[in-house]
């Protein structure tokens, strides 16, 4: 069965780092190996032999001095692979042959030890297959096995003395190999889930950025649909905007547009849902707003709620769902006459409030929503209001009021946010926005927030 390309590549990327692996390793077994030939010729200095012993200590101390300079040098040279993976276990078993060979009687099993004591730490340090430590070392033990067995000829160096010496020796590798052969496991299988789980990060990440993306372009598209601040200081003048969206797009929305007769409509909107699903919604609710007001040319707020729902009904009565079109919004709907000083309203949920001499008054909505109703579709009711200047109106969504917070991780709640507003309303208008956003921030502290924020308010 083929490879899927990921499988090669995680192969290929675990070839790599095995290699590295070996390279490290190397790092403390090339010095070992310099120190391993320094012990040879300590060996044979204390034994007190009667023969030259000269050529071999040439050749032992030789090799210390090229293992330890090709070890200082090795990140000058690219030495083969093949050189840092076995070079140092090939010079160990040929200068313990050696030796072997040449030593005396009582010296040989030293050698033996030697031997299996570097591929004992060799094993463990190099990061391998166990079946490349197991031939290594069975090429290393046959070699000092077979050239002392036959090159030296004293009794003492029987096949049973020598078997049972490679019987305590084999211990030893055997003890190596397992736990190479554990190392390695453990290391490819940590090596490869990392790779898998850094891959997947990776892969979330991107995903996450196109989404994310994806979102932010979308709020320039709502963004582009509510009034901007040229708009609103030409028609408002004094206004303030705490608005923060819970998921970057935003169910809560305000709009506003100059009416047929000449008044001023700003609406205040809460629609189902927040996010992306909330976001869509609140296109749908602005369109048919803006159908109410700019085609319809209805200038009373409860018939423009009115003409409102009807329009998201019909559009959403074939959502799928079982109840058909329960979806809309919350809504609060002002009309404003600057030069009479009078306002008209109708609300679907969301009050609207007036701060007048540091008291406020609270205009009482439907409890209905601007969307299909549970029970029978009643209309909305038209309250009008004989506006003072100095008057601040402030119109909300529950995102504030519903945010968890505060000591006890409870809701903020209306009464508190009746008082901030009554508190704040004779600032100017960006203190206004700043003070609602420090409060809001410190209430909520590390708590989530929960939903869309808005509050719109209006100076006369």
């Amino acid at each position: 069965m083929q490879k899927h390309p990921q499988d090669n590549a995680i192969e290929a990327a675990w070839k790599e780092e095995e290699r590295l692996i070996t390279e490290k390793a190397a790092d403390t077994s090339w010095p070992l190996t310099a120190f391993c030939c320094a012990f040879f010729i300590l060996v044979e200095t204390g034994n007190g032999q009667n023969k030259d012993m000269s050529l071999y200590y040439l050749i032992d101390f030789g090799s210390a001095i090229l293992i330890f300079l090709a070890y200082l040098l090795r990140k000058h040279v690219r030495y083969p692979n093949g050189v840092i993976t076995y070079g140092t276990s090939v010079l160990i078993t040929l200068l313990s042959t050696f030796s072997a060979v040449i030593t005396s009687p009582e010296n040989v099993f030293t050698y033996f030890l030697i031997v299996s004591l570097v591929i004992a730490v060799r094993g463990l340090l190099y990061c391998q297959e166990v079946k490349k430590v197991a031939l290594l070392a069975l090429w290393s033990h046959a070699t000092i096995f077979g050239f002392t067995l036959f090159l030296r000829d004293e009794p003492y160096f029987s096949m049973t003395n020598i078997t049972s010496t490679n019987v305590i020796q084999a211990f030893m590798v055997l003890f190596s190999l397992s736990g190479a052969n554990i190392r390695y496991k453990i290391t490819r299988s940590n090596f490869i889930s990392s790779l898998k789980i850094s891959h997947a990060s990776q892969v979330i990440a991107d995903k996450n950025r196109d989404i994310t993306d994806g979102i932010n372009y979308a709020k320039r598209i709502q963004t582009a649909q509510m009034p901007g601040d040229l708009y609103l200081k030409a028609h408002l003048e004094d206004y303030f905007i705490f608005f923060q969206p819970r998921d970057i797009v935003s169910g809560d929305f305000y709009w506003a547009s100059q009416l047929a007769d000449g008044k001023m409509a700003v609406v205040v909107a809460d629609s189902t849902g927040h996010g992306v699903p909330g976001a869509i919604m609140s296109m749908l609710n602005i369109s048919c707003i803006n159908e109410a007001i700019n085609e319809q040319k209805l200038t009373s707020p409860d018939q423009i709620l009115h003409h409102t729902r009807s329009s998201i009904m019909h559009h959403m009565a074939n959502d799928g769902s079982e109840e058909g079109g329960k979806d809309g919004m919350d809504a609060a709907i002002i009309c404003i006459d600057f030069e009479a000083l009078t306002m008209s309203a109708a609300m679907g949920n969301n009050p609207v409030w007036i701060i007048r001499n540091r008291q406020l008054i609270e205009l009482q909505p439907d409890k209905i929503p601007v969307g299909k109703p549970m029970g029978a579709l009643r209309p909305f009711t038209r309250h009008d209001f004989a506006l003072q200047r100095g008057d601040v109106i402030v119109m909300a969504t529950d995102g504030f009021a519903d945010q968890f917070g505060g000591p006890n991780g409870k809701k903020f709640m209306y009464k508190p946010m009746k008082e901030l507003v009554t508190r704040v309303a004779e600032l100017p208008s960006s203190a206004i926005e700043s003070a609602l956003k420090t409060a809001f921030e410190e209430w909520r502290d590390e708590h989530e927030q929960v939903d869309d924020v808005l509050v719109f308010g209006i100076k006369i």
